[in-house]
């Protein structure tokens, strides 16, 4: 029986991959790696019946190298073994030193695990097309442990033959908007929802590579299904936009349209375009509100905006490059934004509809006040950030 390891079951990417490659292949036999008992039992629940019996579950928190021989040894059968490593802590916020420990030490961990089967095991190794093994300038510390990860992997483990596979930014399905986890795009989307700003750091000229879920899960599911039925080998997929991609004014413009219907159907205003603005020039507004110090809710606003824009500080490197890997290996184009933008939007806005309302009215309300925080105007608690693994 074909068998696939795969961390990172419970994410955005993982769970969907999950359901594409049992749906697909009746004999197949996936070994799931969860953190939490928790997170195993909801994977099940989402699948259909008749494929539960196919998906086992292994509870391993992979920074624990003391249990990797142990986990190993849970891999029961013969015949080759595909482990796909979809796990990583995917925060832009955090240092390279935090996220040592989940994006690499981790991937040399589940890689041991493969080793210590005794089986002909493979890697598929995900990461980000933002950067490269051999990279050397990273936005932030989540590039430069996928990187450092990548080098590591097949500097030490090349005998598990490696593959990587690369994606850019990662929306909902195309075909309807779904995803279990909302990082990536989603807080810019939570500020333009709720807080209606008057601008937004990024170059409306530069390309915004996003690619919907349900593409990117299919390319990984072929390239998976290939590797497990011996047809040839590559040691790098990129599933990016490619040609595709569109500049980022069109890609605010498309969500605009969505939220400013969502908005108006909840009876709040919406004032659009949104404009967009050089770091430079988003400093010089800054400076400007605070010299001018004078009365009333716009002064006030931009003062809030200025707080809220601290946590686009690490979204704003992407919305000023284009500086993404084309694409390589792919059985086909990447969609068009336009052709499921408006749907990830759409399930967005209605999966977080009570929540976008409410934190409207309290920054409405919050321009009333000399000196709004952050935790009254709900910055701290709003589903969205991008802290959850891949």
């Amino acid at each position: 029986m074909t068998q696939i390891v795969l961390t990172g079951a419970g994410g955005a990417l993982g769970s969907h991959l999950v359901s594409k490659l049992l749906a697909h292949d009746p004999q197949l036999e996936i070994y799931a790696i969860c953190r939490s008992a928790a997170t195993a039992a909801g994977l099940l629940d989402s699948l259909p019946t008749p494929n539960r019996a196919r998906l086992v579950p292994l509870i391993w928190d992979l920074c624990d190298s003391a249990a990797t021989s142990a986990v190993a040894g849970q891999f029961i059968g013969s015949g080759p073994l595909l482990g796909i490593h979809c796990a990583a802590d995917v925060s832009w916020r955090k240092s390279a030193a935090e996220l040592y420990a989940p994006n690499v030490l981790a991937s040399l961990n589940f890689c041991e695990a493969l080793r210590q089967s005794n089986r002909s095991a493979r890697i598929i190794y995900v990461s980000t097309a933002f950067t490269r093994r051999d990279a050397t300038d990273f936005k932030n510390g989540y590039e430069e442990t996928k990187a450092l990860a990548e080098r590591e992997v097949f500097t030490h483990y090349s005998d598990l033959m490696p593959t990587t596979f690369s994606c850019s930014l990662v929306t909902g399905a195309g075909n309807d908007g779904a995803i279990s986890r909302f990082h990536g795009i989603y807080p810019l989307l939570k500020v333009l929802s709720i807080y209606n700003p008057p601008a937004v750091i990024g170059d409306p000229r530069k390309a915004l590579d996003i690619v919907p879920l349900d593409w990117v899960a299919d390319e990984l599911a072929t390239h998976a299904r290939a590797l497990t039925a011996g047809f040839g080998y590559s040691d790098e997929v990129v599933a990016t936009a490619g040609p595709a991609a569109a500049p980022f004014k069109e890609v605010l413009g498309l969500a605009e349209n969505e939220i400013e219907a969502f908005r108006r159907s909840r009876g709040l205003a919406f004032v659009r375009p949104t404009s967009i603005v050089s770091r430079r020039q988003f400093a010089f507004l800054n400076r400007a509100v605070k010299t001018w110090d004078t009365p009333g809710s716009m002064t006030r606003g931009m003062r809030i905006w200025s707080r809220l824009q601290l946590l686009l500080d690490g979204y704003a490197n992407y919305l000023e490059s284009s500086q993404v890997r084309p694409p390589k290996n792919v059985t086909r184009p990447a969609p068009l934004a336009v052709s499921f933008m408006p749907v990830v939007m759409r399930y967005w806005l209605n999966r977080f509809g009570r929540e976008i309302e409410s934190g409207a009215r309290r920054y409405i309300s919050a321009l009333d006040d000399r000196e709004p925080n952050s935790k009254a105007l709900g910055v701290d608690t709003f589903p969205g950030d991008p802290e959850d693994a891949r």
